[in-house]
């Protein structure tokens, strides 16, 4: 028994080590390259949408954490769940609630870097920093 382990151990070993190089290599499945993008306006407005379309403004995660008093919150898997049993550490939801206006801001600033270094139309991009302003101090709040 114990040479059948050692063999396969070493089997595995120089299987491992004899592994192609470029395991680790991906290739992108899609994606938007910047030269697919024919004017600001559709950068600026992609940035908007994916901005505002985030995680933190989905009803079901964020205020989850403080609806638990509803009459959906019933049963066994509620009294001895997560918040049920008092245990608000290990609750999935909590995450929206303390980590994603944090991604918010982030995704914010570095969208409005991004736009002012767009040579566009003035207007335009003040109404678009104006925009991206609102929802990172919207995160702040």
């Amino acid at each position: 028994m114990k040479k059948l382990v050692t063999s396969a151990l070493l089997a595995a070993t120089l299987l491992g080590a004899t592994s192609c190089k470029d395991f680790l290599t991906e290739k992108p499945v899609s994606g938007v390259a910047p030269a697919q993008i024919t004017s600001a306006d559709l950068y600026i407005n992609g940035a908007l949408n994916t901005i505002i379309g985030e995680t933190m403004f989905r009803y079901g995660p964020f205020p989850n954490l403080w609806d638990y008093d509803n009459d959906d919150a019933t049963g066994a898997t509620w009294a001895f769940g997560d918040i049920g049993s008092g245990n608000f550490q290990n609750y999935w939801g909590a995450d929206n609630g303390w980590n994603g206006p944090y991604i918010l801001i982030n995704h914010c600033s570095f969208a409005m870097a991004r736009v002012q270094a767009l040579s566009i139309d003035a207007v335009a991009q003040k109404d678009a920093v104006a925009q991206l302003r609102f929802l990172r101090a919207w995160g702040y709040y």
